[in-house]
């Protein structure tokens, strides 16, 4: 990401360079977009610099051998003063003075040659991820959540909100901790946040009069995360680093999120809310206090800290540092993997910044590191954003802007301050950056957890494991936009020199598995009805509304007894479901869910029924032996009174009946007399195989006084085999003919108590097709066939009829014809 204390208003492009380095992941990967020879745009960088070391040991603290070992190895670059617990077994070793990385390291590697030390790493800097304009302030629409300009695709090139809005903004208990430099109380967030803290410290925490220049507040760690500027002057940051306005980061960041809409800024997901936990401050901020963020921000104990009372389960970091060297970046990702794997047991995840400088992602720390989802930065056209890191560990990419590219309208807009130094207007910035393409992901993950975790029937959320909504995050995106060749070789002008980029995503394996788009995600924007009476044997039918993306859904139908205390899954995956003698007493209720498994979780609940209650008894015949189709079968019903008492015992008014095969109707209705009935299914009706066949009564229902005086009711589901008809065949043909003539061949096909078969002919001469033809219902099974020339001599004929759904195969008897 970028160098130690750059200029933050020159951040990504000080780093970015476009010459021929071929920069390593773990060994040798080369990932740089570009096809010219890259020459360095930022001229000499800094040196990186560590204030101490960060420390994990076997006990419960460093050793008093284990400082002396860090001290000897500084070499008199620096002495160790301190050391402090962080969390767990992890602790900081504070230096007098900053030092090199590479001292640092130094110190870091004799001490893991302890057998009472498992890891030790240098406490260095690292920066926000943004670009700030060359631009004047400028406001714009939120193109980065659905573009308005491009025809096609719909939404353009950016994560397309709005149609997971129709179903939720956000639920309130779902918190997304924005490790930055803090923010302000900009109106747009009032409301919208839990209680954070601030992690930035004193200078040094040991000596007897403190500063607190990176803090820039005048006081250490405490429960208040407001940002009070970061602006620096010349030279603060780094021998003659440029002067640098307030950035207002972390209320940018938070704005993206969580902003209420007003001053006209949505947040992804303003329903949720923003935890500040301010990590950042003048010039950036230290490995040890991003860490001491990570823990506190995921609900874990960080010493002298109070413990959070409102763990975030997504947690964003718009900050890093992109390493030269492999082996540098591994020794960094020792303490953030840990600090991760820790964070993500407890249930949160990380969601990090790739970096801006336009190089390999697979050296950026965090975002590179196990436990971090990597994300980097498109422009507006769906391409790589010119600055955007890139690499193998990119796991999304998400729209950041790219002003190389395409100008001002490439900016994200979010919230900010209008004052350059300290706080005091509220207003708007635009950006661009990785910084502002991960809370974008971060949003859209808090709005997954919501839709996951929605409560079941007794009110109790889903958990969701961090793993889960990882693999639902990183399964919502889209396929890169299709391989440009003038994207391919795309010129671009930098400080008046002409360089040429690759900024193709398709083809390549360094943006990351897609797009993040919020669009793929199936939630439903109209509820699922339902129908039906309220007694057994009779169907609730469910009537799904319209789903985003149309996905294929799943029925799951639940009793609930009265008490609410009781949820148990009954019927099969159906829109339909018939109550049982079971669920008389209880309630019914519906969760339609899709069928992706990713997605499973995310559900919509019916309204319940009311009490499944017993109705009149019915009952009905049915054929005891398989039936052929085509055959009539006259089925006995009766309909009897409740037994055992109650409002409507042995009270049955003469409704209609009717026999049905689930929604398909067999019969007419037809009037009970005495409570019986007989009916006449059609042997057209039938359909081969297992039919599921019941009887229907409506009950009764007393318009002038509006009461039911007989429920409705019906018998219970019976199986009815049905086999395939047979059919019979006659042929005739003459026996003799010319060579030179076409014989006729008539055709008779009788299928018992099918008046209208039909079905494919083949018409063979011995074991050869000679002709093909077809026997239509309208012909009520005549078929007259002209065959063609036959050579001299004798031949056999026959007819095979393909029968269809319902009637069998049949061959015809040859007949013999002779031809001369």
């Amino acid at each position: 990401m970028s160098t130690y204390r750059r200029s933050l208003t020159v951040l990504a492009l000080t780093a970015m360079t476009v010459s021929g380095l071929a920069m390593t992941a773990s060994a040798e990967e080369s990932v740089a977009p570009v096809v010219s020879d890259r020459t360095s745009l930022s001229g000499d960088q800094p040196e990186a610099v560590a204030r101490g070391l960060i420390v994990q040991t076997t006990t419960q603290g460093v050793s008093d051998d284990a400082l002396e070992t860090a001290d000897d190895a500084l070499g008199g670059e620096a002495n160790v003063v301190d050391d402090a617990k962080l969390t767990g077994r992890i602790s900081t070793v504070r230096f007098d003075a900053e030092v090199g990385a590479e001292v640092a390291t130094e110190a870091a590697s004799d001490l893991e040659k302890r057998s009472d030390v498992v890891w030790a790493v240098p406490d260095t800097l690292r920066q926000r991820q943004y670009r700030p304009p060359g631009y004047p302030h400028y406001e714009s629409t939120q193109w980065n959540l659905w573009d308005v300009v491009p025809a096609t695709p719909a939404g353009g090139y950016t994560i397309k909100a709005p149609g997971l809005w129709r179903k939720t903004s956000g639920s309130s208990d779902v918190r997304v901790a924005v490790l930055d430099t803090g923010v302000t109380s900009h109106a747009a967030l009032a409301g919208q946040q839990v209680p954070g803290y601030d992690m930035v410290g004193p200078d040094d925490p040991k000596a007897s009069v403190k500063t607190f220049f990176t803090a820039n507040d005048g006081d250490g760690r405490d429960a208040n995360p407001a940002d009070p500027g970061d602006w620096v002057t010349r030279g603060q940051c780094y021998r003659n680093s440029p002067p640098q306005n307030s950035s207002w980061h972390g209320t940018f960041v938070a704005g993206q999120i969580a902003s209420d809409g007003n001053y006209g800024i949505r947040g992804v997901a303003r329903g949720s809310k923003v935890q500040a936990v301010r990590v950042l401050g003048r010039c950036g901020g230290w490995d040890s206090d991003i860490l001491a963020g990570i823990t506190w921000a995921s609900g874990g104990s960080v010493a002298g800290v109070p413990d959070n009372q409102f763990p975030s389960q997504i947690v964003n970091l718009s900050l890093g540092y992109t390493y030269g060297r492999g082996a540098d970046r591994d020794r960094a990702c020792k303490a953030y993997a840990t600090a991760a794997a820790a964070g993500r047991a407890r249930g949160s995840i990380f969601v990090a910044a790739a970096g801006n400088d336009g190089a390999n992602a697979n050296l950026a720390v965090p975002a590179s590191c196990p436990g971090f989802i990597s994300v980097g930065a498109l422009g507006r056209k769906g391409f790589s954003a010119t600055y955007s890191n890139i690499g193998s560990s990119v796991d999304l990419s998400a729209p950041g802007g790219d002003t190389l590219i395409g100008g001002e309208a490439e900016l994200i807009p979010s919230l900010g301050d209008r004052h350059r130094s300290t706080p005091g207007v509220d207003g708007t910035l635009a950006y661009e950056g990785t910084s502002m393409a991960a809370p974008q992901v971060s949003g859209g993950a808090a709005l997954i957890l919501s839709l996951l975790k929605e409560p079941d029937p007794r009110g109790e959320p889903v958990a969701i494991s961090a793993s889960k909504l990882e693999t639902a995050v990183l399964a919502s995106t889209s396929p890169f936009r299709a391989k440009s060749a003038t994207y391919a070789k795309k010129k671009v002008v930098i400080g008046g020199r002409t360089y040429t980029f690759d900024l193709n995503c398709s083809g390549h394996a360094w943006c990351g598995r897609g797009m993040f788009d919020l669009s793929r995600i199936p939630v439903p924007w109209t509820e699922t009805q339902w129908g039906g009476e309220h007694v057994v044997n009779e169907p609730f039918i469910a009537y799904p509304g319209q789903w985003q993306g149309n996905p294929d859904l799943r029925f799951q139908w639940f009793r609930i007894s009265a008490d609410y205390m009781n949820v148990q899954p009954v019927g099969t995956d159906s829109r339909f479901y018939y109550p049982t003698v079971d669920d008389v007493g209880a309630m019914l209720q519906l969760r339609v869910t899709p069928k992706s498994g990713l997605y499973s979780e995310v559900s919509q609940w019916t309204s319940q029924t009311g009490l499944v209650r017993v109705g009149p008894s019915v009952a009905m015949t049915v054929p005891t032996e398989p039936i052929v189709y085509g055959t009539p079968y006259t089925t006995s019903v009766v309909v009897r009174g409740l037994e055992g008492g109650g409002p409507l015992a042995d009270h049955v008014e003469d409704a209609p009946v009717a026999v049905r095969a689930d929604d398909l109707d067999l019969t007419g209705w037809v009037d009970l007399v005495d409570g019986k009935a007989e009916l006449t299914i059609p042997g057209d009706k039938w359909k081969v195989g297992s039919m599921r066949v019941r009887t229907t009564y409506v009950g009764k229902y007393d318009v002038e006084s509006q009461h039911t005086t007989t429920s409705s009711s019906a018998s219970p589901y019976q199986i009815v085999t049905v086999v395939k008809a047979s059919a019979v065949m006659r042929t005739s043909l003459i026996s003799k003919i010319r060579y030179t003539s076409r014989a006729k061949l008539s055709l008779v096909v009788t299928v018992p108590n099918v008046p209208q078969p039909s079905g494919a002919l083949k018409i063979y001469d011995g074991s050869r097709v000679i002709a093909n033809s077809y026997l239509y219902g309208s012909s009520n099974g005549r078929k007259t066939i002209t065959l063609p020339r036959l050579s001299k001599g004798t031949h056999e004929i026959r007819v095979r009829y393909a029968g269809n759904e319902n009637i069998n195969a049949k061959y015809s008897a040859y007949e013999r014809i002779v031809s001369k």
